[in-house]
């Protein structure tokens, strides 16, 4: 029996995924998220990919461990190439890696997107910038989650490839998130003065600058951010 404890990061993730057919792991390293699917009966079959042949000889190492190399299919690959093209995976999981990353293996994945029903994306770094491209992209039912691991706050993404046409984000639901202004979910104000302390900082810079125009744009963020 599988009793490996996920980090809080991949025990949302999972949390998110049921009833999979086909789920798709992108960047597995130790494969502990889906040999944890596969144990709780949230997917039948996982492909499980990584583009170092190191964290994936560990990953066959776990797999083999718990006797699930029928369900588990492990791949050495970057990004959603990993997965053939004659392949269907439903739920598509990139995690741990830089928004711009996350971005170019959307866009260059297009096709094994576009068959998939939801994506869940866990980026580190350039969070807006991702945003800016889901919403811009038509996709639907974009909702953002906040975990707390090691004293830091992470985001995590999901959506449904369904194109719809998203009303436009404002600078303030871009850098703090719309689904997150809206639900507030636990973390959420933890997370907004954090945002704000980076907004103050910026101010105390721009007064020192000559930039009167990014000043006064700062200042009407911290203005919104602080009425939420």
């Amino acid at each position: 029996m599988y009793s490996h404890t996920l980090t809080p990061r991949l025990e949302k993730i999972a949390a998110l995924i049921n009833n999979s057919q086909v789920a798709a792991d992108i960047g597995t390293d130790h494969a502990y998220l889906p040999i944890a699917l596969i144990s709780r009966g949230k997917a039948k079959h996982v492909i499980a990919s990584d583009i170092n042949p190191g964290p994936l000889e560990r990953a066959r190492s776990n797999v083999s461990k718990y006797n699930m190399n029928e369900q588990i299919s492990l791949r050495l690959g970057s990004g959603l190439s990993a997965i053939a093209a004659g392949e269907c995976a439903d739920t598509l999981v990139i995690a741990g890696m830089g928004g711009l990353n996350i971005m170019q293996m959307l866009k260059e994945g297009e096709e094994t997107v576009k068959k998939a029903e939801t994506v869940i994306v866990q980026p580190m770094t350039k969070i807006p910038e991702l945003r800016q491209y889901l919403y811009d992209s038509g996709f639907s039912g974009i909702r953002e989650y906040l975990v707390k691991e090691s004293e830091k706050l992470y985001v995590i993404i999901a959506f449904e490839t369904q194109k719809t046409e998203n009303k436009p984000l404002s600078e303030l639901e871009k850098l703090l998130g719309r689904s997150l202004i809206n639900t507030q979910p636990e973390h959420f104000a933890e997370y907004k003065e954090l945002f704000i302390k980076r907004l103050k900082a910026s101010i105390d810079g721009l007064r020192l600058s000559t930039d009167s125009q990014k000043l006064s744009e700062t200042e009407k963020l911290l203005s919104e951010a602080e009425k939420i």
